[in-house]
């Protein structure tokens, strides 16, 4: 209910403002792979999940992380973003690196809009160029469906759909460095 709610508020406000926490590491420009060292990975509640975890990707390399539902996949990934606060060890990754998760977030805005997010383009694409990335992850339907409306509320999109917007941020965007968390979760295996 809602005081179990305004407690779980209370206890994350007591995390952030704790003077233990430690703050956030930034991600330096001369980082040119993904990495984790000897990182311990523990909610902001003090479960621990994952215990020295030590990899690099280097730019062509990949690699899936897998486990049972619970066992902290999202949560190295938290942790690798900077979401969460590593209990020891380090992690980073080059700056342009694109982080897409199973529902990626629509703002209010343009078909374009999506496309970019979160840069802003200028001056706007054409409905053809705009067809060209769309049509990649089978979304160009979207172009005909008149949904450029600055106003659009593309929250209406399915989950499938969200997924295949955030494969064609990607792959507009090309970056040296994309990582998927559950990001195709919804897909069919033919997509």
């Amino acid at each position: 209910g809602v005081s179990g709610s305004a407690i779980r508020i209370a206890e994350l406000l007591d995390l952030v403002n704790s003077p233990d926490r430690e703050p956030r590491q930034a991600t330096e420009d001369n980082v040119h792979a993904m990495y984790c060292r000897e990182l311990d990975v523990v909610t902001p509640t003090g479960v621990r999940l994952v215990d020295s975890l030590s990899f690099t990707v280097s730019k062509g390399e990949n690699l899936m992380l897998t486990g049972a539902n619970g066992c902290g996949k999202t949560s190295i990934l938290r942790t690798l973003k900077g979401l969460w606060c590593p209990a020891s060890g380090t992690a980073g990754f080059p700056r342009e690196t694109v982080f897409v998760p199973q529902s990626p977030y629509c703002p209010t805005g343009s078909l374009q809009d999506q496309l970019s997010y979160p840069d802003i383009l200028e001056p706007p694409m054409s409905a053809d160029e705009l067809q060209k990335h769309l049509s990649k992850v089978n979304l160009g339907h979207l172009v005909d469906k008149e949904l450029n409306d600055p106003s659009s509320d593309w929250n209406l999109l399915s989950l499938a759909e969200k997924q295949l917007l955030g494969v064609a941020r990607v792959l507009f965007k090309r970056p040296n460095f994309a990582v998927f968390d559950e990001a195709t979760s919804a897909l069919d295996a033919e997509i």
